[in-house]
């Protein structure tokens, strides 16, 4: 759906910003948070709850330093997400933007003020990470206008793949991996069969990536 009003997030739920003003950059401040801070955060709000194997958490703080957005940035699950998407051999001069979500109190253009402003603090944090990969949803309503209006490079679509989900979560493939399959009695390895209220669907993501400083 077309709409020129922002998307976010508040206890899991879709919403759309409820302030139609364009963010005033002082009245904001964004700062390097703890990950037991952003943890929390996504964990009551993000429809993702699930905690990436993060490497830096980054906040959006509002009217009385009221912790409003988070982004954290996170390992790939694969070297080939970074060396396929930035021309990096090195996968480590890359990151993923794994989440990025926002209260429905931030005003207009809070995505691109608050995500220009951690790709600073990236940089100072790992001065090694010269890339950001990113992907947009279109079953959670992204369209990745955020990202273009940072001038990132659409990179295309995934594949599609199976995703499983377990009541209202949805199990990683990295999760899925760390799973030993069990021992048949022939001494060959099986995998056994999903939980009866385990349910699979096709999904796929565009995917982008960007510098860790755009241009203002």
């Amino acid at each position: 759906m077309e709409t020129s009003r922002s998307q976010r997030w508040r206890e899991r739920r879709a919403l759309w910003a409820t302030d139609f003003r364009t963010i005033n950059p002082r009245a904001y401040s964004v700062d390097l948070i703890e990950h037991r801070m952003a943890r929390a955060f996504i964990a009551e709000h993000h429809y993702l709850p699930n905690y990436p194997a993060a490497q830096v958490a980054i906040g959006l703080f509002g009217r009385r330093a009221v912790l409003e957005g988070v982004c954290v940035f996170a390992v790939p699950a694969t070297d080939a997400v970074i060396t396929r998407h930035t021309g990096f051999l090195d996968p480590t001069k890359g990151t993923v933007l794994a989440r990025l979500i926002l209260l429905d109190s931030v005003p207009q253009n809070g995505e691109s003020f608050f995500c220009a402003r951690a790709f600073r603090l990236l940089r100072e944090a790992r001065p090694a990470i010269e890339a950001v990969v990113s992907y947009s949803d279109p079953e959670a309503g992204h369209i990745g206008r955020v990202y273009a209006a940072l001038s990132g490079a659409h990179r295309g679509t995934t594949r599609p793949r199976i995703v499983l989900r377990t009541g209202d979560r949805t199990i990683s493939d990295r999760t899925l991996s760390k799973i030993p399959p069990p021992r048949a009695r022939n001494g060959r390895s099986h995998r056994p069969d999903c939980p009866a209220r385990s349910s699979r669907s096709r999904s796929s993501r565009k995917t982008g990536s960007l510098a860790p400083t755009p241009p203002d």
